[in-house]
């Protein structure tokens, strides 16, 4: 027998079951390509390579374990082959070789390919990921050859083990028993007392905001909290996932009576894809919180300055950022009969325990510059704001609006030269003015300026840090994703079955496979909109409780990052319909 032209015929009838690891395999070729490309450019943001970074480390369980659910969704297509193989005498020692090479070449093509596109698609990708951030893409990138290597090597190290894994059930040829699916029955609320887990996490959600506003302002446990609602998300996803299913199917049966959808619904209900919902929460929620924590931080500390604030008025750009400090000094002197001075933040660095004037690159923290006696004083009522006690749990105490204040008649060394058009700085009046248009400016009162201030005034020269999160949020989001067409492959199996069962019993043909379809896409949408849900929820509730007053607030992510997790989760969960169902005989 020719064993090379018998693994090639195998090869090509099963082609259609390779294409799930041939598109996961490409996905992650890319994205390492992407990665590898970044980190060893020329000149490249910090912010974007350590974000990068961090979601390498991370990504690695959910990538591996992708690969392993589409290595087993190959070896099950093609293990009767394989075991008809053994039977003519055929090592196990051969396949799995001969599957590894197999494995290798595909590899190397896609790092070829992966390698050449990146330079290509770098930068309409971080465009979109970076939207509404002024990031400067990488320059001077490696040799694409080298990041083909790098990559190639990198995914064959993380795929050697779920290999060996995954074609270790070709050792034992006999059958093992075939696996009984659960039967769709009507719901009974009963059944919602399964998913104990899901309750105690639904339990501890509700005590923790209960008692997150009896909370001492300096206590940390509410922080912490934040930090751990991804998992109790993700809990109780399986637990909602029922109530929701179960309400559905109940109020349809009730006033609607029988109609197609519900069998979708009902199979849906008797196997709940719990793996997949614990894990889309987890991989879709948990990158949103560094986002969550950083606005109500910028938000506590802007409403800390805005009640601190006097009953003047500032003049600021009408984007609600600031002006150079030659500029505001300019409009001072139009308006000097209601003009109380000048503030510019000037960017500072520690020497000796002293703050002393710097540029915004190497600047730490920001210092605040009076042109004039007085003029602090006029805008707030206690201008000591360092170490202040926090407004809430939420707050960081190290963010304030400033770190010291300084005289530039006193020390000119604060306000003179090239410093006048370096930081940030803003006009206070002692009442409403008219502008001229060409000055692009507006006089708001204090108080609004102060609940509008610059982020970058709150952090420093150096930014708020949040684009760290994007590279980290990017990578993880293609990690989950991957992972759940992992986990959708592995049920395919069972919903196949079913599928074929219920028209076999009259079914139409299209209704069967649409409610294969509902079954596949249903937990990563659940997901996707309960994990939204409550990062909206979450970032209203915080910072409401800061300003005790109802203020709806979504997290700042950028659009882009956000329509790249709906994409990407999408194709992910409607990837796996793409799988070969059974049809009918033809007469």
């Amino acid at each position: 027998m020719n064993f090379r032209a018998v693994e090639a015929r195998i090869r090509k009838s099963t082609f259609v079951e390779s294409i799930p690891l041939l598109a996961s395999s490409f996905v992650l070729f890319f994205f390492v390509c992407l990665l590898v490309s970044t980190v060893a450019a020329d000149k490249v943001a910090e912010s974007m390579s350590m974000g990068l970074m961090y979601s390498a480390f991370i990504s690695i369980i959910p990538f591996a374990l992708a690969l392993k659910y589409c290595f087993r969704h190959v070896v099950e297509g093609r293990r009767h082959h394989y075991e008809a193989l053994r039977l003519f005498g055929l090592t196990l020692k051969r396949i799995r070789r001969v599957l590894f090479l197999e494995l290798l070449t595909v590899y190397f093509f896609f790092s070829i390919v992966s390698a050449v596109l990146v330079p290509v698609l770098m930068k309409p990708i971080f465009l979109v990921l970076y939207s509404g951030f002024g990031i400067d893409l990488p320059q001077g990138l490696p040799s694409p050859l080298l990041v083909a290597v790098i990559s190639w090597c990198a995914i064959v190290c993380l795929s050697f083990v779920p290999f060996q894994q995954e074609t270790r059930v070709l050792e034992d040829l006999s059958q093992g028993p075939t696996r009984i699916d659960p039967t769709p029955r009507n719901p009974r609320a009963a059944e919602l007392l399964r998913y104990p887990l899901g309750i105690a996490a639904c339990v501890v959600l509700l005590v923790g905001f209960v008692a997150m506003p009896q909370a001492d302002p300096s206590s940390r446990w509410p922080f912490i909290f934040v930090y751990c609602v991804p998992f109790l998300v993700s809990a109780a996803s399986v637990f909602v996932y029922a109530v929701v299913l179960y309400s559905a199917e109940y109020l349809s049966l009730k006033f609607g009576g029988w109609n197609p959808p519900i069998l979708g619904v009902r199979y849906a209900r008797s196997f709940i894809a719990t793996t997949i919902l614990r894990v889309s929460c987890i991989f879709i929620l948990f990158p949103i919180i560094p986002f969550i924590a950083n606005d109500s931080a910028l938000y506590s500390a802007r409403e800390e300055l805005a009640d601190n604030v006097k009953n003047v008025y500032v003049g600021s750009p009408q984007d609600e950022q600031t002006i150079s400090t030659s500029t505001a000094q300019n409009i001072c002197q139009d308006h000097a009969a209601d003009c109380l001075g000048v503030l510019s933040w000037v960017p500072a660095d520690q020497d000796s325990e002293e703050l002393q004037p710097s540029t915004m690159e190497e600047g730490a923290v920001f210092a605040l510059v009076e042109d004039r006696d007085g003029t602090v004083s006029s805008l707030v009522n206690d201008r000591e704001v360092v170490e202040t006690e926090p407004r809430s749990p939420f707050d960081q105490t190290w963010m304030r609006p400033w770190d010291k204040t300084f005289n530039s008649e006193a020390d000119p060394s604060w306000g003179t030269g090239e410093r006048q058009d370096e930081g940030y700085a803003v006009a206070i009046f002692s009442k409403q003015v008219e502008l001229s248009d060409s000055q692009a400016m507006e006089v708001v009162g204090a108080q609004q300026w102060a609940e509008n201030l610059p982020s970058t005034l709150l952090y420093g020269p150096n930014g708020t840090g949040t684009s760290e999160f994007i590279p980290l949020f990017a990578y993880v989001i293609v990690g989950g994703a991957v992972l759940i067409f992992g986990l959708a492959l592995a049920q395919q199996g069972r919903l196949i079955r079913f599928t074929k069962t219920i028209w076999e019993q009259g079914v139409s043909v299209a209704e069967a496979h649409r409610n294969r379809k509902l079954a596949n896409c249903l937990p990563s949408a659940f997901a996707l909109a309960l994990s939204l849900g409550a990062a909206a929820l979450l970032s209203t509730y915080m910072d409401s409780y800061i300003a005790h007053k109802l203020v709806l607030h979504f997290p700042d992510v950028p659009f882009g990052l956000i329509f790249f997790l709906v994409v990407v989760v999408g194709l992910a969960a409607v990837g796996s319909n793409f799988v070969k169902g059974p049809r009918p005989a033809k007469n």
